[in-house]
């Protein structure tokens, strides 16, 4: 079985808890000084600099990809899902959570991170510029939640099947589409590419 770790930053907690299990464990992260961490913790395991929106790896390759917090951080939500469902066995699963954009507490969460990312070019970067000659953290990190309803819509129109869920105290609810999605601010997906061509899916 090969599984995939998208933004496996450190490790923790997905490829700790696989490691010493007979699983190809690969991880993928945009920063160099995590992957280079991870690869210290977890030698033999198969991990390397990328994004999510250009995956280095065949077509139908997965059996599972995981991707936990980190969605809010693509640059392009939807072409990083089109690359996982190019990436995934036509009978594999992929496992993210997204922060859903039409959710009234996530619009104010985001309003303020946008008020601060503005603040924090104005100050830190000329700062950083000036002591360092670069930027010290280069690494350009995008938070921004996805509309959950046009995410349904992208899956639907490609005949995608998939179960939501929430958590409800220390555990996962699924719900369905007919309840008050906007009610939650993060949701969770189990998506599964079954008996769909990936030329459909991806385009």
């Amino acid at each position: 079985m090969k599984i995939l770790d998208i933004g496996s930053a450190t490790g923790y907690p997905f490829i700790d808890y696989l490691y010493d299990k007979k699983i190809d464990i690969y991880g993928i992260d945009v920063s160099e000084k995590l992957i280079n961490e991870c690869r210290k913790k977890y030698p033999n395991s198969n991990l390397s600099v990328s994004s999510a929106e250009n995956l280095s790896f065949e077509s139908n390759f997965f059996d599972m990809i995981y991707c936990f917090h980190t969605t809010w951080h693509f640059e392009d939500f939807f072409k990083s899902i089109k690359e996982m469902f190019r990436a995934i066995k036509d009978d594999g699963k992929i496992i993210i959570d997204v922060m859903n954009a039409d959710n009234e507490e996530m619009k104010k969460v985001f309003f303020i991170k946008c008020i601060k990312d503005i603040i924090k070019k104005i100050i830190y970067y000329p700062f950083s510029f000036f002591k360092y000659g670069r930027l010290k953290n280069p690494v350009i990190h995008y938070e921004k939640p996805v509309s959950v309803a046009k995410f349904n819509r992208f899956l639907y129109d490609r005949k995608i099947i998939f179960k939501m869920f929430v958590f409800n105290e220390d555990n996962l609810k699924e719900i369905n589409t007919n309840e008050k999605i906007n009610n939650h601010s993060r949701l969770i997906y189990i998506i599964q590419k079954e008996n769909i061509l990936s030329q459909e899916v991806i385009n």
